[in-house]
């Protein structure tokens, strides 16, 4: 390969880290992104307190409502997200059923020959 190209190359691999690490320097340093988390902090920090007065006052009212949908769909897709991990490790797998067909507990399809 040529000396030239190699150098050419290297110099480009620096020269693109130091500006990258300008950048994220500015960014460490950026005082508008200080200021907006602190007005996150302290606006999520109220929602909390509201939403926890608003559920002890009124617990059929709405905020009430919107929690528990909240708290349902994020169950249903943590459920959703889970299952191949469910399906993979549960210890319940398949059918527990017998095989009798007269067994109220027969989970399983009747293919046997006494099927009457």
């Amino acid at each position: 390969s040529d000396p030239k190209t190699a150098k050419y190359y290297e110099n480009e691999g620096k020269n693109f880290v130091n500006n990258e690490e300008k950048e994220l320097d500015s960014l460490a340093h950026n005082k508008t992104a200080d200021v907006l988390a602190a007005l996150f902090a302290i606006f999520g920090f109220f929602g909390i307190i509201f939403t926890a007065w608003q559920l002890l006052e009124k617990p059929d009212g709405l905020c009430t409502s919107c929690c528990r949908l909240t708290v349902k769909a994020a169950g249903c897709l943590l459920k959703i997200v889970f299952l191949p991990c469910r399906l993979c490790c549960s210890p319940y797998k398949g059918y527990s059923g017998t095989n009798d067909p007269r067994d109220p507990n027969n989970n399983s399809v009747f293919d046997g020959p006494e099927m009457a």
